[in-house]
């Protein structure tokens, strides 16, 4: 039998083992500092000088290394070719004050990429700027700006950053973009662009069958443009959506040539069903201007199938005298041949400024929320603020249900209007805390317009809607007065027909906040079923205003920034 060692033996075996342990470890671990490390990004550089460009422009060679300022590239071509070759992090640095010429599209494609380490196409100041010199500015006169699609089946590719510069195309047709997404790409964000003169400016479309790449879904997903100037392209500024899409502090103007499927911000159906669309803080302006300068298309159209969009704090406006009955604000509605749908919309503290025929278009919604937006329609034809449904929809679209429509203040003027028009199918819909105002002493208003069996609504109470009685003049449409109405709908008990007490809603003011505490919104909003918030975001004091300010919190955040 074997001899056992001693307990001392065993001791220093161990310690022994402990200590050569420690050892390799610290070599493994210098090892790793050199060995495991990522790489430092790469950055190159190309600086063009073609007419336009900023005074001392110094072009650079494509036979230079291209790895520093001193060395630049110089044409855009150089660059696209290098595009496809980035290590992950890596970035294309055109100079400001530089412009460059495109002869035709060509596809950036890069599968290094990655969403935690983006790879970037941006801006740099050169050695002879001055300091001050604009964006670097691509102009062609066709074709695509930057093609971001990879040819035959889907593959997934992105994790890109484009910022800092200008597109421009001068001669353009409907079907040259000037950033087009295609065939699944993801995690692309565009930042303080401006894109200018093509058919489309920003084209996120759908995809082909997924080949043979596991991480494929056929999704273009998580797409960012913020800060960024779309105008003057000829038929959408925005085209396409896509899961977890942001368009974020934007202005969209100018975009379309006069009809009415041409728009400044398009979300589309793009291959199947979205989620969690966020359209904040954009400014939207001249939507489908024909030749005389008149908007003919909706400046906001959603069609197709969207879950959990949120659409809030922008500004859709048209000059007054520039919009036909056939400009719309927003749109939320179905249009295609294929079923359509919208799940928990949310429509919040947007501004619409005589933008047509309709401030607010919805159908197809169910589970949706459209509060604190403040509406003025001073057109000289009838319009209305807010309509549900807008259009029929077809039999496999989802049907209109529960419907909240709280805490809007709308201002209209022209005779033969209607304030909020929510009917024709659904129950459980809500509309309570409203405040509007019609100024009209001719022709036909209706505050509200609800035709569906009293039974269809949950709450309809605490409204405050002033107008000029006369024949046509009715609380809610066919019903007459606000007593009439309350008599044989039991509806309405604790509202007002009473002018709200807007301060200056006319322009130039366009101010729909209470003028002094004793006008009649405040404190007449619904004590459990008004808005939580107003039209900045703060929260409501108690008792809650009628209309999408609070006095004493709205009119302070004002005079502090947040309104302006």
């Amino acid at each position: 039998m074997s001899e056992i060692p001693d307990s001392s033996y065993v001791r220093r075996l161990s310690a022994e083992f402990r200590r050569r342990g420690r050892y390799w470890r610290a070599i493994g671990f210098v090892l790793c500092l050199f060995l495991c490390a990522p790489l430092a990004a790469a950055d190159h550089f190309v600086c063009d000088c073609a007419t336009g460009a900023a005074p001392g422009c110094v072009a650079g060679n494509d036979a230079a290394a291209g790895n520093s300022p001193a060395t630049a590239w110089r044409s855009y071509d150089r660059a696209q070719d290098a595009w496809s070759g980035l290590a992950a992090g890596d970035s294309i640095h055109f100079c400001r004050g530089g412009v460059f010429p495109i002869a035709g599209s060509t596809q950036w494609l890069n599968t290094q990429c990655t969403a935690a380490q983006r790879c970037g196409i941006e801006a740099y100041s050169a050695a002879w700027a001055s300091g001050g010199e604009a964006r670097p500015r691509l102009v062609q006169s066709s074709g695509h700006g930057f093609n971001f699609a990879n040819a035959g089946d889907a593959a997934p590719d992105g994790g890109y950053r484009v910022r800092d510069l200008e597109l421009a195309c001068t001669a353009c047709t409907n079907d040259d973009w000037g950033l087009f997404f295609f065939n699944d790409v993801d995690d692309v964000r565009l930042e303080r662009l401006r894109i200018t003169g093509f058919g489309i400016g920003v084209h996120l479309a759908g995809s082909n069958p997924c080949g043979s790449d596991p991480g494929c879904d056929g999704h273009s997903s998580r797409i960012e443009l913020v800060d960024s100037e779309i105008e003057g392209n000829r038929t959408q500024g925005w085209l396409g959506a896509g899961d977890d899409l942001l368009l974020a502090g934007n202005r969209f103007a100018g975009n379309g040539t006069g009809t009415v499927f041409q728009h400044n911000v398009y979300l589309s159906q793009s291959n199947g069903a979205t989620h969690r669309i966020r359209v904040v803080r954009n400014a939207l302006y001249r939507s489908a201007a024909s030749a005389s300068g008149s908007c003919q298309g909706g400046s906001f159209a959603v069609h197709g199938e969207h879950t959990d969009l949120l659409i809030e704090g922008n500004t859709i406006r048209e000059d007054l005298g520039a919009a036909d009955p056939a400009c719309w604000g927003l749109g939320i509605t179905p249009a295609y041949g294929t079923p359509e749908g919208f799940v928990r919309t949310i429509v919040r503290g947007n501004t619409f400024r005589n933008v047509g025929n309709i401030a607010i278009a919805l159908g197809s919604c169910q589970d949706c929320v459209v509060e604190n937006n403040v509406i003025v329609g001073e057109q000289s034809f009838g319009g209305i603020g807010i309509a549900a449904p807008a259009v029929a929809r077809a039999a496999d679209d989802l049907p209109l249900a529960r419907l909240t429509v709280r805490n809007n203040s709308l201002y209209l003027t022209a005779p033969s209007s209607i304030g909020i028009r929510l009917g024709d199918e659904g129950s459980q819909h809500v509309v309570v805390s409203n405040a509007l105002h019609s100024t009209t002493t001719s022709g036909s208003w209706s505050c509200l317009s609800l035709n569906l069996a009293f039974g269809a609504y949950a709450a309809v109470d605490n409204n405050v809607c002033g107008f000029v009685t006369g024949a046509g003049r009715e609380w809610e449409q066919g019903s007459g007065s606000l007593a009439a109405w309350r008599a044989a709908s039991g509806f309405d008990a604790a509202s007002l027909a009473v002018a709200p007490g807007f301060a200056s809603p006319a322009g130039p003011g366009f101010q729909l906040e209470a003028a002094s505490a004793s006008a009649a919104m405040v404190g007449a909003g619904h004590a459990s079923a008004s808005s939580p918030t107003e039209f900045y975001g703060a929260s409501r004091t108690v008792p809650p205003d009628a209309g999408a300010y609070q006095y004493g919190t709205s009119d302070r955040l004002f005079r502090d920034g947040f309104g302006g």
